[in-house]
């Protein structure tokens, strides 16, 4: 009758423990990819469960929005890049960065080697191709001042998303906004030299990628330093077995498992933070 009694209480306490877990959604900057990998990690290996939080991952209708749904109580956590948040006129929202994913810069300006252009001075009355962000025109901006240029020097053509696509069709004679980790790797798969310009060597300060940002209200609470402490040792365990996560990241999600996400995935792994 003891045996059964202290079955039942482990059995209950055990349900507690799981129906206690900590809920959090964070939304991404973008559609799942290998910028994320120390998430998948964390989820896949456990190490959230170990912190005692349920994560769901989102990715935002508008990768603009992300720090609106945190702001607004529509998820607790946004990945957002870090001259996004500087610029995007989102001061009143009351977010802080509380950790880091990607510590190094990514986004360049990428030109196809067959162009001949491997100055910026030879940028000058060339189309330069944008998604639409005022971080990208700043950054280019200030890449051209350092060669005694003007952003009115260049034609600016917004091809939205379709960088690589306006690129290879010559609709665009370059672009800025690409990441060094993507569509270099992406060329060379089609056959095609990349040339990259990287901000920080043309007077861009140097700046983390990409980041995590919470409510200010939120940032000291233990969900925060649970999620933090698990994506460390999630960062930690990825670069440790680098391949056996891509396999794995792969095999749940088969319409990333590519050449060029393999490639990009272990192109990535340098620049995650191990500080987070």
């Amino acid at each position: 009758m003891k045996k059964i009694f202290w079955m039942l209480v482990l059995t209950l306490s055990t349900t507690v423990v799981a129906n206690s877990s900590h809920q959090l959604t964070i939304v991404l900057d973008w559609y799942l990819n290998p910028n994320h990998a120390p998430l998948f990690v964390a989820e896949r290996e456990g190490f959230f469960r170990e912190q005692n939080l349920q994560v769901t991952l989102r990715s935002p209708g508008d990768a603009r929005d992300n720090e609106k749904m945190v702001a607004l109580g529509q998820a607790d956590i946004a990945i957002v890049y870090q001259p996004f948040l500087a610029i995007g006129g989102n001061h009143n929202l009351e977010l802080t960065q509380f950790a880091t994913l990607i510590q190094e810069p990514l986004s360049c300006l990428v030109v196809l080697q067959e162009s001949g252009i491997d100055s910026l001075a030879k940028l000058q009355g060339k189309r330069i191709g944008h998604s639409g962000s005022s971080a990208d025109q700043w950054m280019l901006a200030t890449m051209l001042k350092q060669i005694n240029l003007k952003i009115t020097d260049v034609i600016l053509v917004n091809v939205k998303f379709n960088l690589l696509t306006a690129l290879l069709s010559g609709t665009i004679d370059g672009f800025i906004g690409g990441m060094r980790n993507f569509e270099p790797l992406a060329l060379e798969l089609v056959g095609k030299k990349a040339v990259t310009f990287l901000p920080e060597k043309y007077g861009f300060p140097k700046y983390e990628e990409l980041i995590l940002v919470t409510h200010r209200s939120r940032s000291n609470s233990n969900d925060i330093k649970n999620f933090t402490l698990a994506l460390k040792k999630a960062t930690a365990y990825l670069k440790k077995y680098p391949t056996n996560c891509w396999q794995k990241f792969a095999a749940a999600n088969p319409e990333l498992n590519n050449e060029l996400n393999r490639r990009s995935w272990f192109e990535t792994i340098k620049y995650f933070s191990d500080n987070i």
